[in-house]
């Protein structure tokens, strides 16, 4: 008798904690892109019903890419190296998006109540970054000048919120001095990690995917299409890592600005 009612307990205590298994690279890519997939045959069709991800943890770790906007998407981690300084930056800041700017196959990502002014702006992190260069085109103003314009589309996956209202933003930055061969090391075994908690959009909702657009202007001539699937989630620890050692170079704590 005594064995079975350990054995009970056992089953009790130990399921929970397999199922709170911390959400790595490949997991939320993975849920992220089974999301991004469906395509509504018309407005009348329906998402499947997704997984509740409220409370689950998440970490995931990823190589940053040179700055520059022909080879990094919106919002995932960069590097710029100065060489006559000696210094190497890296760097991880958000990006800002409007909920009623983000669309769907069939209108508006988030219903109506959740694109008033006061839940309007999310930030996010890319985790995944698919970069499309297409082909440019030529544009005229209302003055005959012609203009030309580069095309791009970004496909990412990012780690959501809302804006906290009045926050202090936290350092998104980080800079060694370092020259040479070193730098050159130091880039190739830098990762970034960053770490959080997740929570669902709505009941029965934890991912959205939509487009977003930035037109051209003339002080801008880009026409930039993000292509985004977005999770809910709070950014609690952001890493500069060494991946090859596993030493922390560098650690700060985004939502302590709150």
């Amino acid at each position: 008798m005594r064995i079975m009612i350990f054995s009970a307990i056992v089953l009790v205590v130990t399921a929970p904690a397999a199922a709170q298994q911390t959400l790595r690279d490949e997991d939320l890519s993975a849920i992220a892109e089974k999301v991004r997939q469906f395509a509504p045959r018309d407005q009348f069709d329906a998402p499947p019903p997704q997984q509740s991800l409220a409370g689950r943890r998440f970490s995931y770790t990823i190589e940053p890419k040179p700055i520059g906007r022909a080879t990094n998407c919106e919002a995932f981690p960069e590097w710029v190296y100065l060489p006559a300084q000696g210094r190497l930056n890296f760097s991880w800041s958000s990006s800002l998006t409007l909920t009623y700017n983000l669309l769907g196959a069939n209108g508006p990502v988030f219903p109506p109540t959740m694109t008033r002014p006061r839940n309007a702006e999310l930030t996010f992190r890319s985790f995944t970054c698919v970069k499309r260069i297409e082909p440019s085109y030529t544009a005229t103003n209302a003055f005959g000048a012609q203009f030309t314009i580069e095309k791009m589309t970004d496909v990412v996956s990012a780690i959501a919120d809302f804006e906290p209202l009045g926050a202090r933003l936290a350092p998104s930055s980080w800079e060694a001095s370092v020259s040479g061969d070193a730098a050159r090391t130091m880039v190739a075994n830098a990762r970034v990690r960053v770490s959080g908690t997740l929570a669902d959009w709505w009941p029965g909702t934890s991912v959205v995917c939509g487009r977003k657009r930035l037109e051209p202007s003339i002080r801008l001539p880009l026409d930039r299409t993000t292509d985004l699937c977005l999770i809910r989630g709070r950014v609690e620890r952001i890493e500069v890592i060494d991946q090859q050692t596993g030493a922390v170079l560098y650690s700060v704590e985004p939502s302590a600005r709150r």
